[in-house]
């Protein structure tokens, strides 16, 4: 790969949305560049939007998508097209998640040479169309484009995607040619920063990755490229990695790591990939770090030369990373973030004695990369040992830290408290977490119901997003977590198990105004209003004590909806089911039906026949009082 990083990336900016959105093409697209010829098969796969913003696009705008980039790649006539029904259908069947269950690994998914994937993206409030190329016998990734979506014009670009595909595809098999036949490195930053060492760590890295590529007997795969965990998915479609969880199993031939803790000194150990075995290993100390740099860049060619071909691997491509070897880097990182988190905790503890316990600017920016650099660590020793719940636990204690803007922090804090939940389901935080996840899925709903929250910029609510559906959509997950919370602890109503301050009888009680929140939604079927009353009555029914029969929570769907002759007819259903007025199911309810019946038939209290019959005056029926004669339009309902 002879282009140098700094003639790798093509970037230009356009004006869509509240932040300017950069266009990213890898390899740059180069019209003078000789083809190549090559002979194979390329498998498309569908499009799948991983954009928590851009909702409004449809199955119709992702097969637009698909149809071009096909067009697009195809239009050479070198690779031939794997069958994208076929496809589509295999991976229907085998149902790939981030976090896979099956532990027994799979043989190869996908015949082609090479797999590209699109995705619906966001970074920073801009949506983008994300085509990533990768050979599939290593997963290394051969090419990226990024272009900017315009939310009003989804379908349109500058250049017609299918003829900017074209331009971009002669790249992408120069790459897979050198992915193929050459061996592939890749390079980790591990370094544990020490103030002024920050700086100094980026540059060197960056130093070391373009001379990386910058060698022709090598094909650099830049693990920036694709964010760690959908690279695993990806690896996991073609067999190459076992599925336990979020393990990032490197697909690389060589893998060179690299730190800096001092400007100073610089340490680098180069592994191999299939087995993570420590091939050769130097520090270099010298008076200045564009010392040590050079010293480290002469010593990474000796290497380059040293291992001139690919390694041999077993049958049918990257073997398996150790899990012993895996485990063991788990506790190296761990290790790293829990240094890093006491130079975080001493740092604050600086800040807080001084005058109005603010930072200086040089202060706050160590904090941030301090922050950065301890929750990169412990997101790497989750993946190499997702089994190890210490690390998993601390980086949710990062999250606060995270996102810029209550909207993004709110949402990455339930994502990742969730998949916590469904890694290690017996943790004894587990209720604690789950109220958190229903609390800030609920947030997040509210969020965007408000049009005064969307307009406020440090919010974090990009423009094109699509309120209704997205209001929807963290209402319903809200609802499903806040089941689960109550199924758990309502047999212990008197158990505070949550970190927000609220009894057990609150949390009822918000649960079941948000449930009301989400029945009110305009874009919500009957079918879907029915089953998250099923999921209710499935919670609460049974414990009267402690929360009101569902029938309770129906009849004030019905007074929502004004319809009341259903209202009537299910009240009186009630009535005959629990004849006795001082029956359990009752006690708690009651003032709702008095209220209901005297807002729907403009009637006092003690006029309607509920009333009377509560008091022991009356019988069952002649709802809502005698000689009330329903409308004749509502003869319907």
């Amino acid at each position: 790969m002879a282009e140098s990083l700094s003639s790798v990336w093509v970037t230009k900016t356009a004006s869509i949305g509240p932040s300017p959105a950069v266009e990213t093409v890898w390899p740059a697209i180069d019209p003078k560049a000789l083809p190549v010829k090559v002979r194979g098969g390329v498998a498309v796969l569908p499009t799948r939007p991983l954009s928590h913003y851009f909702l409004m696009s449809g199955p119709a705008v992702h097969a637009a998508y698909e149809d071009k980039v096909c067009q697009g790649i195809t239009a050479d006539g070198q690779l031939k097209l794997v069958d994208r029904s076929e496809l589509a259908r295999v991976l229907a069947e085998r149902k790939l998640s981030l976090l896979g269950k099956d532990p027994l690994p799979r043989k190869p998914l996908i015949a082609a040479d090479v797999t590209v994937l699109a995705n619906v993206i966001t970074d920073r409030a801009a949506t983008y169309l994300r085509i990533s190329a990768f050979h599939t016998p290593t997963a290394s990734c051969i090419g990226m484009m990024r272009l900017p979506i315009d939310p009003a014009r989804p379908e349109e670009f500058p250049v017609p995607l299918a003829k900017k595909v074209a331009q971009w595809w002669p790249g992408v098999l120069r790459n897979l040619v050198a992915a193929g036949s050459k061996p592939v490195w890749t390079l980790s930053d591990t370094s544990v920063v020490t103030g002024r060492a920050d700086a100094d760590a980026d540059k060197s890295c960056a130093a070391l990755q373009e001379a990386l590529a910058a060698h022709k007997t090598i094909f650099f795969a830049d693990p920036a490229l694709i964010p760690l965990a959908q690279r695993e998915v990806l690896m996991r479609m073609m067999g190459l990695a076992r599925p336990l969880g979020a393990r990032f199993t490197p697909a690389a031939d060589y893998l060179l790591e690299f730190q800096q803790d001092t400007p100073e000194e610089i340490h680098l150990r180069l592994l191999r990939g299939r087995d993570r075995k420590l091939l050769a290993e130097k520090t270099f100390r010298e008076k200045s770090s564009s010392a040590a740099l050079s010293r480290a860049k002469a010593w990474l060619d000796s290497q380059v030369a040293a291992y001139p071909a690919k390694p041999r691997t077993a049958a049918g491509g990257v073997a398996e990373v150790s899990l012993a070897a895996a485990k063991k880097q788990a506790r190296v990182e761990y290790e790293r973030a829990m240094v890093l988190k006491k130079q975080r905790t001493e740092l604050e503890r600086t800040i807080d004695g001084q005058p109005e316990d603010k930072p200086t600017p040089e202060q706050a920016a160590r904090l941030q990369r301090l922050k950065r650099q301890m929750r990169r660590h412990l997101t790497v020793a989750c993946q190499q040992d997702p089994t190890w719940v210490e690390p998993a636990r601390e980086l949710l204690r990062c999250l606060p830290m995270a996102a810029a803007g209550p909207y993004p922090r709110f949402r990455e804090n339930a994502e990742m408290s969730a998949q916590f939940i469904h890694r290690f389901p017996k943790h004894k935080d587990i209720d604690a977490l789950m109220a958190r996840v229903f609390f800030w899925y609920a947030e997040l709903g509210r969020f965007v119901e408000d049009e005064h929250l969307r307009r406020l910029p440090g919010m974090g609510i990009p423009s094109g997003i699509d309120h209704k559906m997205e209001q929807k959509r963290c209402f319903r997950l809200a609802l499903a977590w806040g089941k689960e919370y109550i199924s758990r602890n309502i047999d212990h109503p008197d158990r505070r198990s949550n970190d927000l301050g609220w009894p057990f009888s609150m949390f009822l009680k918000i649960h079941r105004g948000r449930l009301m929140w989400y029945l009110r939604l305009d874009n919500v079927s009957e079918a879907e209003a029915r089953e998250v009353v099923a999921e209710w009555a499935q919670a609460v029914d049974g414990h009267p004590e402690v929360v009101e029969h569902s029938d309770f929570l129906r009849l004030r769907c019905y007074v929502k909806k004004g319809k009341k002759q259903a209202y009537l007819k299910l009240l009186t259903a009630m009535q005959k089911r629990w004849p006795d007025p001082k029956d359990a199911q009752w006690k708690l309810a009651k003032e709702q039906v008095l209220n209901d019946l005297s807002e729907m038939f403009q009637v006092d209290q003690p006029g309607t026949s509920f009333y009377q019959w509560l008091h022991g005056k009356r019988g069952i029926g002649d709802l809502p009082y005698v000689g009330y004669k329903p409308p004749k339009e509502s003869r319907k309902e």
